[in-house]
């Protein structure tokens, strides 16, 4: 039987958000996503922990993306952050 992945997915665009989710369930089938639209569901879901890996948009109306990875470090040092962009520019 496969180990379960934990993965956090947030993204505040609901359509973007739930393309992402479906995409990520199809190809993962034993994925466990927890789709985190806005800042209070992401603080509730530091504090429970147990994700393995972060995915995130990197402008949020809430934080920018190095605030978020600051925050998600300063609690969970070992999991890694992946940063997705709308954006052209690769500076953050």
């Amino acid at each position: 039987m496969p180990t379960t992945l934990h993965i956090l997915l947030i993204e505040d665009n609901p359509d973007d958000r739930r393309l992402a989710l479906h995409t990520l369930q199809q190809a993962l089938p034993h994925l466990q996503v927890t789709p985190i639209p806005d800042q209070h569901a992401f603080l509730q879901a530091l504090d429970q922990g147990g994700f393995a890996l972060v995915l995130t948009a990197d402008r949020l109306p809430w934080s920018d993306g190095l605030t978020l990875l600051r925050t998600v470090k300063a609690r969970s040092p070992d999991c890694p952050v992946i940063m997705l962009t709308g954006s052209a520019n690769e500076a953050l």
